[in-house]
């Protein structure tokens, strides 16, 4: 090893032998080797000259945005109850995952090439500190869920499934069924390699870090397990305005999953964890916690998201699924009550069946070409809180119609002024006198004409 700068007041025969801590430590592995003729390179130089490119493809990765590029939809598959050797919901209950890629905070690409399905009680579980007290945190060797469970350790029904890039050493050979003894003399001609993979971990909700909230009623109430959902959603939405959150140090989140008392699987959020990973990185705002589009668009993706998964309900109920709303998003059809003009007997007002009752709401047609407009305008707006019922609440329903069909006052029901009925009612009695005094005409017309030649007259037909 040669030093640059010399050590002042050297003992006889002291020569420097190691540093403490190592270059590559203090470097953070941006250290490059510096390769001339004649030196000699060890599997520690190798190790270095890989880290260091790795490192460097990290810091490409942390150019664009964090997320799911791709795929890595993860949907619940939840079976039957079962007897015998699985009677668990942890031990029936699968997480299927498609494939795909994405990119976590890190910079460090994780790539799902087909398709898996996993077992909810063997996710390796990652719980921060604090949760369940020393020794049971992050590590190499995590404990399958099913076991924390079977421990009765105080695990948080809700938790965050990642998608965590790893590195794993391989010898680049078949594992052997051969009895005979190792030959250590081979490991000379062993095809050392550093692979990358990705594992899945099932992140316990940080209590300490973002308060938990309870589910309130029985997890057969639907209403009141969306509520719940809807209630973690936006606390990871509200978290997110202040900072990185603390999951996506480990890797890529993929779904946020909810139990019920009997670690009965509930739902698994998608939108509530995933942002759109591989874009290009928005400039900061200019007011303060007022998040980023790839935020806004999460929020307006788990409306849709959830509202999908209710199936058949009816739009005088669909209120009480969702405890906060997007500042943006679509609604069923029915929402609104009598939308099109009245025509009925007798007519019926317009009344919405979604929002509190205390909410200001008016309706409104706009043309196609103007949704996405409208979409990007208002998704930085603030959600709004279902549960406090505060006319200061006004939401406007934007009705889409054809360009060509467009019209400020379509959805306007005219008043008739009542001069015009007046002006109306005057005019059918002029010409119900005027009638009168023409009959009476040819009433006489016919006396005479029947008196001089018996043959009256004829007036023409249809009347003009």
């Amino acid at each position: 090893m040669s030093v640059k700068r010399p050590i002042q007041d050297l003992l006889p025969n002291e020569n420097v032998v190691d540093l403490v801590p190592s270059p590559d430590e203090n470097q953070g592995g941006r250290r490059r080797l510096n390769l001339f003729k004649g030196r000699t390179l060890s599997h520690q130089n190798l190790a270095q000259e890989q880290a260091y490119r790795d490192t460097h493809l990290a810091h490409l990765g942390r150019q664009r945005s964090p997320g799911v590029i791709t795929g890595l939809e993860a949907t619940l598959s939840l079976r039957a109850d079962g007897t015998g050797d699985r009677p668990s919901p942890l031990q029936r209950d699968l997480l299927v995952i498609q494939a795909g890629d994405g990119l976590s905070r890190r910079g460090q690409e994780v790539n799902l090439v087909t398709g898996q399905s996993v077992l909810l009680g063997n996710l390796p579980v990652y719980t921060p500190s604090n949760v369940l007290g020393s020794g049971v945190t992050g590590g190499t060797d995590l404990i399958p869920l099913r076991s924390l469970v079977e421990q009765n350790q105080p695990l948080p029904p809700v938790g965050i499934v990642l998608l965590q890039p790893i590195t794993a050493a391989s010898a680049g050979v078949d594992v052997s069924s051969d009895p005979c003894a190792i030959d250590v003399e081979s490991r000379a001609f062993d095809n050392l390699q550093r692979i990358d993979g990705s594992r899945l971990i099932f992140y316990a909700w940080p209590e300490n870090d973002l308060a938990l909230p309870v589910l309130s009623t029985d997890s057969s109430d639907l209403a009141g397990v969306n509520r719940w959902r809807s209630q973690l959603a936006y606390s990871i939405f509200r978290r997110e305005l202040e900072g990185p959150l603390p999951w996506e140090s480990l890797g890529v989140p993929i779904a946020l999953i909810g139990f019920d008392a009997s670690w009965q699987a509930l739902f698994a959020d998608r939108a509530a964890v995933v942002r759109q990973g591989g874009r290009a990185l928005h400039r900061p705002s200019l007011m303060p916690l007022s998040g980023t589009p790839f935020l806004w668009q999460a929020r307006i993706e788990q409306f849709a998201e959830q509202l999908a998964s209710l199936g058949e309900v009816s739009s005088e109920d669909l209120g009480d699924y969702f405890a906060w709303l997007p500042p943006a998003g679509t609604l069923p059809n029915d929402a609104i009550k009598n939308l099109s003009l009245p025509n009925l007997d007798p007519p019926s007002p317009r009344q919405q069946l979604f929002f509190p009752s205390g909410y200001r709401v008016e309706a409104a047609p706009i043309p196609t070409s103007q949704i996405d407009l409208v979409f990007h305008e208002s998704a930085s707006l603030r959600p709004f809180d279902t549960v406090s019922n505060d006319r200061s609440n006004q939401v406007k329903l934007l009705v889409p119609v054809p360009d060509d069909l467009y019209d400020p006052d379509l959805l306007k029901v005219e008043q008739l002024d009542s001069i015009f009925t007046e002006t109306l009612t005057r005019f059918i009695d002029r010409r119900a006198d005027q009638l009168n005094r023409r009959q009476i005409v040819r009433d006489r017309i016919t006396q005479l004409q029947l008196a001089i030649n018996g043959t009256p007259p004829r007036f023409p037909t249809p009347d003009p």
